[in-house]
C-alpha cells in the first residue's frame, strides 16, 4: 500500500538516503544498472492481469509458456546431442516421455535409442546362484516345519511359526517329503 502521510515519508528519509548513497556508489564503481522491462497490462475478464501474457525479455510476441516449451526444447536439445536417450532426458528433465517426443518432433530433435551392453536376463550362473540360496533357505525351514509337521499343526499354524507363507510352508513339506503326524483329537 503506498501511502502519502508525511511522517511516514519523513520516517523514511535515512532510508533513502543510504540506499542513494549506494547507488552512488555502485555507479562510481563502474557498475551498471539493469532496467527490467515493464509487464504489459491486458485486462482478461474480472482479472486485471493473465500470468502467461507477461513479456519477458527479448521475446515480446511469445507467451510466458511458449517461452517455457523453448527453454524445455533447447536442454532436450543439449542432453540429445551428449547422447542422452529419452529415459534418461525423462529423469533429468523430470517431465514425462509423451511432452519429450512431441517437442522434439516439434523443434526438430533427433533423440537416440540408447540400449543397454547388459543382458535383460539372468545368466546361467546367476539364476543357479539364485536357485540355490532358495534352496538352503528352504533346508533350514525344513528343519522347523519337519518338527512342527511331526506335532500335527495345519499350515497355518506352520507358516506362523515358521515365519513363512502357506504355500512356502506346502513346497517345503513337497520338496523334503516330509510327513504331517495326525492331528491331537480335540475334546472339550
Amino acid at each position: 500500500m503506498v501511502s502519502n502521510e508525511l511522517s511516514i515519508i519523513q520516517s523514511k528519509a535515512a532510508e533513502r538516503a543510504k540506499i542513494a548513497a549506494a547507488v552512488e556508489a555502485f555507479t562510481a564503481a563502474g557498475g551498471k544498472i539493469q532496467v527490467m522491462p515493464i509487464v504489459e497490462f491486458h485486462p482478461v475478464g474480472k482479472h486485471a492481469w493473465n500470468r502467461d501474457d507477461l513479456v519477458l525479455p527479448g521475446s515480446s510476441q511469445n507467451t510466458q509458456a511458449e517461452n517455457r516449451e523453448a527453454a524445455l526444447a533447447q536442454q532436450i536439445r543439449e542432453l540429445a546431442d551428449r547422447g542422452a536417450g529419452i529415459t534418461a532426458i525423462r529423469m533429468h528433465l523430470r517431465i514425462d516421455n509423451r511432452r519429450i517426443q512431441r517437442i522434439a518432433e516439434q523443434y526438430g530433435i533427433t533423440i537416440g535409442k540408447v540400449y543397454s551392453n547388459q543382458p535383460r536376463h539372468l545368466g546361467e550362473k546367476a539364476r543357479q546362484a539364485v536357485s540355490d540360496a532358495g534352496r538352503r533357505r528352504r533346508e533350514k525351514l525344513a528343519i522347523k516345519i519337519g518338527a512342527l509337521a511331526a506335532r500335527g499343526l495345519t499350515i497355518a499354524e506352520m507358516a506362523a511359526a515358521a515365519e513363512c507363507s502357506k504355500p512356502t510352508v506346502l513346497r517345503v513339506l513337497d520338496e523334503f517329503n516330509i510327513e504331517r503326524g495326525a492331528r491331537m483329537a480335540m475334546e472339550a
